[in-house]
């Protein structure tokens, strides 16, 4: 939290010692400072964690496979023995089916 670190203490705290010995003007703008200055951080904080889910959404690994004939895109834990993956580059169109019968492992 922005608000507990040492910066943003000592800022409060000098503004408490403003306030008291009555100069309230700059006690006041301290406090904004602080407020300004937590609340950007909070923002960034959120913009950061949003950007984070997204970079781990997109570097989870998929697969595009074809079970009974219908082609479905899944995480690349799901994939099982048995059936036809492609494996290429990742986009569409990025890989060739081949089957996976052997135990062996695709390659595109």
């Amino acid at each position: 939290m922005a608000l507990l670190e040492p910066t943003n203490l000592l800022l409060l705290a000098c503004a408490l010692l403003y306030g008291l010995i009555g100069d309230r003007s700059d006690a006041l703008v301290l406090l904004l400072f602080v407020a300004g200055i937590t609340g950007l951080d909070g923002l960034q904080q959120r913009r950061s964690e949003r950007a984070l889910a997204e970079l781990a959404r997109l570097a989870a690994p998929w697969a595009r496979v074809r079970r009974q004939g219908v082609e479905e895109t899944l995480p690349a834990s799901e994939v099982r023995l048995g059936g036809s993956a492609a494996a290429g580059g990742g986009g569409p169109g990025g890989g060739r089916w081949a089957p996976s019968g052997g135990g062996g492992v695709v390659a595109g």
